[in-house]
């Protein structure tokens, strides 16, 4: 099945939910199927790791924005163009994509990715207390429980037995989470009327993971292995994914989007252990589960 067929799919599907529910809750299901293309990023990245960071993205990234073309081609607007696009939008978005995916690659370099992941994922929590630091979510005692939760499995992750005690991929991988998170707070705030930055911010994040790799160090053409993870990388967890829940987190409920985003980690780790890239231990299991019920709880803050 080709993606062009794919996106079909997913427009038909889109549009016989729209009859269903409404505008709202449609939105905020198709923000929901990021939810596992995300997943596929921990996986894609293992095999990834060791080579050059900058030149993998430069390779995702404008596989990202050609994927983002291709979907919002049937939308095209006049507002769709380069030159029209809000510039400081885009840079926004470019950084949260290089910071989210940089960072982790990164990460996985000092730790396994199953860990990297979780603490990764753990960019919902930061959505909370960001968003209601700036009063764009209010903030009540159940919010403050689902943070102490949280924040217990992030100790449980970081440092506990069958987990890796490496500060500096833990620092990273955070690192990775904070970039996504601020980028997602910035997108509420603007709402539902701010224009789509997606498929501008990829083609940015491309020329700017680009010029990284060219001051970083030897420069080498990439090799047909990385080509293709990159090209994976760019249509599904960074294209697909980052594109819908663009959409749903100005159009859906943002909030149970930031919530339902906690069981990202679990998925990710399932594809992990699949693939024989990474062993389950019971404390990365129990610190992803009070992660994913901090989660649960935040929900119930509304």
């Amino acid at each position: 099945m080709d993606l062009a067929l794919r996106l079909s799919i997913l427009s038909v599907i889109l549009r016989w939910i729209q009859g269903k529910v409404s505008q709202q809750t449609a939105y905020t299901v198709l923000g929901g199927f990021a939810i596992p293309l995300w997943a596929t990023w921990p996986s894609l990245a293992a095999f990834a790791s060791g080579g050059s960071i900058f030149q993998l993205l430069s390779i995702a990234f404008f596989a990202a924005f050609l994927t983002s073309r291709v979907f919002e081609r049937p939308n095209q607007t006049p507002h769709s163009s380069i030159r029209s696009a809000t510039w400081p939008s885009v840079l926004v978005c470019a950084c949260g994509l290089v910071g989210m995916n940089g960072f982790f690659i990164w990460a996985i370099n000092y730790i396994p990715p199953a860990q990297a992941n979780v603490l990764s994922y753990c960019w919902p929590i930061m959505v909370v207390v960001l968003a209601a630091s700036l009063r764009l979510f209010p903030f009540t005692k159940l919010t403050g429980i689902s943070l102490l939760i949280g924040f217990c499995g992030v100790v449980i992750v970081s440092g506990l037995s069958g987990v890796t005690p490496s500060l500096p991929g833990i620092a990273l991988a955070v690192l990775s989470g904070l970039s996504w998170a601020l980028f997602t707070v910035f997108r509420i705030w603007q709402g539902e009327t701010a224009r789509p930055v997606m498929t501008h911010g990829c083609l940015v994040s491309s020329g700017l993971s680009l010029l990284l790799y060219l001051a970083s160090g030897p420069i080498a053409p990439p090799s047909v292995e990385t080509v293709l993870i990159g090209a994976a990388i760019g249509i599904f967890p960074i294209g697909l994914a980052n594109l819908i829940w663009d959409i749903g987190v100005r159009k859906g409920d943002g909030r149970l989007l930031a919530t339902m985003a906690y069981s990202t980690p679990f998925f990710g780790i399932l594809f992990l252990a699949i693939l024989g890239l990474s062993e389950l231990s019971i404390s990365l299991l129990v610190g992803g589960a009070l992660i994913i019920g901090a989660g649960a709880i935040a929900t119930r803050s509304k």
